[in-house]
């Protein structure tokens, strides 16, 4: 049986079970799994030197690679000599292409590199790094790592804001505006793993086309209670311009007027997110620019009044 091997800048063959050795070829006892087959290498020689390390893929269908992978091309003992050479065998992947056995007199990651003839990109990552040195049956790999930049275009929903009044019945509306979506770019940057995205990062947003907010005049239940007093906090969940807050039954869009009970300070926000949760006294989580118009955000909470 005859297995074919590639050796880059060296021809090879390597031959089992039964045929005789080739003239000046370097002969490898197989492992006992092999039985008494023996493994021949017939190299190309400079006089009588090789031209630097080698390393030999065995080439052939799947099935027969990693039945000699298991049989002991990745098993050779350590150190094993060929007329002067100490072949190593291992398992190498580079890329997306799929795990080979090898056989190479490489010492470390980078000469088994040099020997393969793969060149790296900026990002490619070595494991184990390129200076690391061999050790039998150990697995080698590249990773092929590439980052590029993609844009697409959005639509930017338009907000509906929500105005009260006293001069429409409870719960009857009226548009006094109508809205309008806008466009943006949003440009990623996204990561490649082998051909397989493993990470997108928002880099840019361009707008195009700024959003026109709807407003629409809703009818007041007077007998609704429109003031409520306790604590505001902040947090900052949101990216787009302008003041907004969460409340935990508001209407989205409800335009809601905020005032320190300390210092008197005000800022009018619209309800887009529901919240604060979980901590007692707590009516309102207003973003990080609106807590700011009112108190400094290191004070964390304010005493505030609302209204709507």
């Amino acid at each position: 049986m005859t297995v074919r091997v590639r050796h880059s800048g060296l021809a090879a063959l390597a031959i089992l079970a039964g045929a005789s050795l080739l003239q000046s070829s370097m002969a490898v006892s197989a492992p006992r799994s092999l039985g008494a087959r023996t493994l021949s290498l017939s190299l190309r020689q400079r006089g009588d030197r090789l031209d630097g390390p080698a390393a030999w893929i065995v080439e052939g269908r799947p099935a027969k690679t990693w039945r000699l992978a298991k049989e002991g091309m990745t098993q050779l003992p350590q150190g094993t000599a060929v007329d002067g050479l100490v072949l190593r065998a291992l398992v190498v992947k580079i890329g997306r292409q799929r795990p080979r056995p090898v056989l190479t007199d490489a010492l470390t990651a980078g000469e088994l590199l040099r020997a393969l003839d793969v060149d790296l990109d900026a990002m490619d990552v070595v494991k184990p790094a390129a200076d690391a040195v061999l050790w039998e049956g150990m697995r080698f790999q590249v990773i092929r790592i590439r980052q590029v930049s993609e844009s697409s275009t959005v639509t930017l929903p338009f907000r509906t804001l929500i105005q009260y009044s006293k001069d429409l019945g409870p719960g009857q509306t009226r548009l006094l505006k109508p809205g309008r979506n806008g466009t943006a770019v949003w440009t990623w940057q996204v990561t490649y793993r082998n051909g397989r995205e493993v990470c997108r990062v928002l880099v840019s947003e361009q707008i195009v086309e700024a959003p026109l907010d709807q407003l629409i005049e809703l009818g007041k239940n007077t007998a609704a209670h429109g003031i409520q007093v306790g604590q505001a906090s902040w947090y900052d969940f949101c990216r787009i311009d302008g003041n907004y807050a969460a409340h935990l039954t508001l209407p989205f869009g409800t335009v809601v007027t905020v005032t320190n009970l300390d210092n008197g300070k005000t800022v009018t926000v619209v309800i887009n997110d529901r919240g604060p949760y979980g901590v007692r006294g707590r009516i309102i989580d207003l973003c990080d620019a609106a807590f700011a118009r009112i108190a400094p955000l290191s004070q964390g909470v304010a005493n505030v009044q609302i209204s709507w």
